[in-house]
């Protein structure tokens, strides 16, 4: 697959919020970057291809939004993950606006910057992270794209809901060519007066493009906030392989 190239985007915010209090909410996104790491070091080790060629992490100032809003100071450990990516290209990339559209326009703004230089995007959340024993993760995100989207052009979402425009959980793959078939696709999504996770939706089937999960491939593992306990959202129970994962199913073993 010498022609992909995949930019992995992180959305992030550093502000402590009512569902981000507990003792390891400062550490999620250094914790998701140590986990690319140790899969990246063992796809060497196993002589696996890489395709991720850039990692892009989206910087919030939750100050900047609202003054009001405590934040964690050490969220964005810049320095030390730069180091840790020495061997590949890995950007800070500021996001701008108000940040009430949660993770949507934090990857809009991230495919957009880099939407010219790389093929396909992993778009992800910075309370997930890459299940450590998924070594080809990137390669089988890719082939599960072909095969769902012939034409290279369709959102893949780790779990889609019965409404179409519903992603439960949007951590996923998009290809540049589907960007570029929306005209001014961040200006479209703030256009629309609706919740961000269905506006996201409506900004590619309004424009023609295909969405789907990868539900029967990968076992889907989500984190419910509101009673503190992991789900198992998968279609198929005998599966055992996954891919994005939250970060309590390893952080609270």
């Amino acid at each position: 697959m010498e022609d992909v190239k995949i930019n992995y985007i992180i959305a992030s915010y550093n502000g402590i919020t009512g569902s981000r209090k507990c003792e390891y909410s400062e550490k999620v996104l250094d914790f998701q970057l140590e986990k690319l790491r140790h899969i990246m070091d063992e796809k060497k080790k196993n002589n696996i291809d890489c395709l991720v060629k850039k990692i892009t992490i989206i910087i919030t100032d939750s100050k900047k939004i609202n003054s009001s809003i405590p934040t964690f100071e050490n969220y964005y450990l810049f320095d030390k993950w730069k180091h840790m990516f020495s061997d590949i290209e890995i950007s800070f990339q500021p996001y701008v606006g108000s940040n009430n559209h949660f993770s949507y326009d934090q990857w809009l703004q991230g495919i957009i910057n880099n939407l010219n230089d790389y093929t396909h995007h992993i778009i992800i959340e910075d309370d997930y992270c890459i299940d450590p024993e998924c070594l080809n993760f990137d390669i089988m995100l890719i082939d599960i794209y072909k095969k769902k989207f012939k034409d290279n052009i369709g959102f893949l979402s780790q779990k889609y809901g019965d409404d179409i425009y519903n992603s439960w959980i949007s951590n996923g793959l998009i290809s540049s060519d589907t960007l570029k078939k929306i005209d001014d696709p961040l200006t479209k999504f703030y256009g629309y007066n609706l919740y961000p996770q269905i506006t996201f939706g409506y900004l590619f089937t309004d424009n023609g493009i295909p969405i789907t999960d990868y539900s029967e491939y990968f076992k889907i593992t989500f984190w419910d906030q509101r009673f503190k306990e992991l789900k198992d959202m998968s279609e198929n129970k005998n599966i055992e392989i996954e891919c994005f994962i939250p970060v309590e199913k390893i952080i609270l073993k």
